[in-house]
Order: C-alpha cells, then structure tokens, then sequence
C-alpha cells in the first residue's frame, strides 16, 4: 500500500483488486529471492514498517522421510520452550502416568506435527528450565491415515515447525 492508499505492485504500478480478491501474506519460501529482495526495497522506499517477521521471516530448509523429519531428532530443548508452543497454536499432546506430557502436537493443512520427547514434563511440579531431547517429529494425515496417505508437507509448513521450536 503507497502512501496514498492505493495497492502497488512489486514493480510500484497501481494494482486494482476484483471485489472478491483475496490478499494474503507472503512467506519467503514462496516467492524467489529476486521478488524478496525487490518487496524489501519497495517496502524501504516507502518506509513501510512490518508489525512482524514477514520478508525477513527466519526459515530453514527442513525434509521430512517416512512420515518424519530426522534432522530434529536429537535436538535439546528445555521444558519452557515445549510448553511455550501452546502460544503458537500447539497443543499439548500424549500424557503418561504421573502426569508426565511426553508430546505437543499442531494441526498443519492437511496433517498433524507431533514432537515427542524424554524424559517428559511433570506437569505437576513444572521447571521450565528441565532439558528435554526431540525423540521424533511424527507427521500423520488428518483423521485415521498416515503421512503416506497425505500430500507431502510444504516446505513453509516444514520451516515454521523448525521455526516454532526455535531452530530456524
């Protein structure tokens, strides 16, 4: 949006939307690294602030095998971090005796993410400072199916799981 409140394109030519349009955020997986760079310039020329990470949104190149994305396994999070998910649409998952929360899980299009992790956090005496090791990030289609069921997991959605738990 220009100064005056008209829509501009990236080359900074007036845009007129259709009344059914839909405009929506872009994430810098979609588009190139030129169109990236030219949205940052235009952004700059007019001075535009973004309320949140949007053109230098931090993201990384995540691949999910089998139904899972290896690259996390391993990882060390504290307990804080995991139970900090909550504030980005996760929501807490599998709870064993005790209680212990062995997982969180968040809905993405077309599937589920689930972290599990060890030892657990005892939900009845919290110390958000507890380490806690990713056993596996389980990726499964809504409803019944498995992953393999499902269209394979864009690479945004990848990069803001990674992002959610603070390796981006």
């Amino acid at each position: 949006m220009t100064e005056d409140t008209t829509l501009a394109s990236e080359d900074d030519r007036t845009v007129e939307l259709a009344v059914d349009a839909r405009v929506a955020i872009v994430h810098p997986l979609d588009v190139s690294a030129e169109t990236l760079k030219t949205w940052a310039d235009r952004f700059g020329d007019y001075e535009i602030l973004q309320p949140f990470p949007q053109l230098g949104r931090e993201h990384t190149n995540v691949v999910a095998t089998g139904g899972r994305i290896p690259s996390l396994e391993g990882v060390s999070l504290s307990s804080g971090r995991l139970l900090g998910l909550e504030r980005r649409g996760w929501e807490r998952g599998h709870i064993d005796h005790g209680p212990t929360l062995e997982s969180m899980r968040r809905a993405l299009p077309g599937l589920f993410a689930e972290v599990w992790f060890q030892p657990g956090i005892r939900l009845d005496s919290v110390n958000a400072d507890t380490p806690q090791r990713i056993l596996r990030v389980d990726l499964r289609a809504r409803g019944d199916g498995t992953a393999e069921d499902a269209a394979p997991p864009s690479a945004r959605a990848l990069s803001e799981i990674a992002r959610d738990l603070g390796l981006a």
